[in-house]
């Protein structure tokens, strides 16, 4: 796929700064409550940041935005003793959100012992519990374990010293869970065994992602549609209360899958796993096939709060697959003012190009800038067409707080498909070579940011 460039809209509000163990979001809405939750978001978005930044464990997040309904916010960290306060500005209500991390260490420090508490009362439960009755036991430390693990990252990030340990892996429990329940003959069964008493109404199913890759394959797909059928399902992000985030691991006698609920705080309700045997998706093409690529590209720089631009979509950041005839909404945030540009490689057919940003003349088409007034807000790049050729489309965005329009890749127009491609062939060269544009200035330091999204398209069956 293309991203064919439909419209240029307005920007949209939203914002964050942070430092280093005094966090701090922002956030506009129409009501005190939405102002608030905004700010939340914002507060989150930066304690990501600063996490991955200081300590490179977090290779993905489900973190995304959310302004006026269009840019999804869905946080994993969880955020304790938070302040806000609130004003008034032109139509909207503004709010500010505050963690003073010296005063939530202690409560971090109350919520992993009540979560280990809970924990070892399952864990104790199960050794008293049939074999055969332990499944959905299982399942509950599963999805405990999830939360407490969110809360420890937070909490170690924030300074909390001897944190305490639950004693038992997450691949444990699962494989706990897998020896009790045979492999799977069907995707329409194993849909209905991931789902089974389930809470929750308005639900977002994302597909079912490989391990450690933002491609999304044949199985993802039809695995996405298989779950979502037996599910009360909302098919816009911003209008679900839930949502069914999954992943597979591929094994040698079958593929196990983990779906997940999780509501718009990040909160797990439910965790289920099942493994396919090998005819459940027989013929179903199951293997991402740019997995160095996606490495490449999405571990390959450095994330800082100093200087940070982001990239997000009205689905959010992760896990992203569209369908012929569907549009695409991209957003672009920094929290200073500089220039961006973006490069979109597409691993399918091997070619990376320039995309435009609006209707200047020259180079200056595929710039933009963000001046103060509009730093720490989404800027909506408009909507995109997907279409043919279908496939895996990864976008580049390179930000500087210098001007960037001389250290722009070459390229060159080509007629026959309107773009304006990189004289690179390879796709994987022209992501090194993007990076390596990144030069320092003696008279101003010049600070650089860089952000990418990774989607997928496939054709409509």
């Amino acid at each position: 796929m293309t991203l064919r460039f439909l419209s240029l809209v307005c920007f949209f509000l939203f914002s964050h700064s942070a430092a280093a163990l005094s966090l701090n979001g922002e956030g506009y809405g129409a009501t005190r409550d939405e102002a608030r939750k905004q700010a939340l978001a914002s507060l989150s978005e930066a304690l990501q940041v600063e996490v991955k930044s200081e300590t490179d464990i977090l290779k993905s997040t489900e973190t995304g935005t959310q302004a006026s309904n269009r840019v999804h916010t869905l946080s994993e960290l969880p955020l304790l003793g938070v302040e806000f306060t609130f004003h008034n500005k032109a139509n909207e209500k503004y709010c500010v959100s505050y963690l003073d991390t010296a005063k939530a260490s202690t409560l971090y420090k109350e919520k992993l012992s009540l979560l280990k508490k809970e924990f070892s009362n399952m864990r104790q439960q199960l050794s008293q519990t049939k074999r055969t009755e332990q499944y959905a036991l299982l399942s509950d430390m599963l999805s405990k374990h999830d939360q407490f693990e969110k809360y420890l990252l937070v909490a170690r990030f924030i300074g909390l010293k001897n944190t305490p340990s639950l004693g038992m892996s997450a691949s444990n429990i699962k494989g706990q869970m897998l020896t009790i329940e045979s492999a799977v003959p069907s995707l329409a069964l194993a849909a209905k065994l991931l789902t089974r008493d389930l809470p929750g109404e308005r639900v977002y199913v994302y597909p079912a992602m490989p391990r450690d890759s933002q491609e999304a394959t044949e199985l993802s797909r039809v695995f996405r549609d298989k779950v979502a059928s037996n599910m009360k399902t909302f098919s816009k992000r911003e209008r679900a209360l839930y949502v069914m985030k999954g992943y597979y691991d591929v094994h040698k006698d079958g593929i196990s899958v983990t779906y997940r609920l999780i509501d718009d705080f990040g909160e797990t309700h439910a965790t289920r796993v099942v493994k396919l045997s090998k005819a459940a998706y027989k013929n179903i093409a199951y293997k991402p096939k740019s997995v160095d690529f996606s490495k490449l590209l999405h571990e390959g720089y450095v994330v800082s709060n100093k200087f940070h631009a982001e990239i997000n979509t009205n689905r959010g950041k992760t896990d992203l697959l569209f369908t012929d005839g569907e549009e695409v909404n991209i957003f672009v945030r920094m929290n200073n003012p500089g220039y961006f540009y973006i490069v979109a490689h597409n691993t399918t057919n091997n070619s990376s190009y320039l995309m435009e940003l609006n209707e200047s003349e020259g180079r200056r088409k595929f710039v933009q800038y963000v001046n103060a007034d509009q730093a720490n807000r989404w800027i909506s790049l408009g909507a995109f067409e997907v279409g043919a050729p279908y496939g895996v489309e990864n976008l580049q965005l390179i930000a500087s707080n210098m001007d960037v329009v001389d250290q722009l890749p070459s390229n060159k127009y080509e007629k026959e498909t309107e773009l304006y491609m990189l004289n690179d062939n390879v796709v994987e060269k022209a992501v090194i070579k993007t990076r390596g544009l990144k030069k320092k200035s003696t008279k101003k330091k010049t600070l650089t940011s860089e952000a990418t999204l990774t989607l997928t398209t496939m054709k409509n069956h």
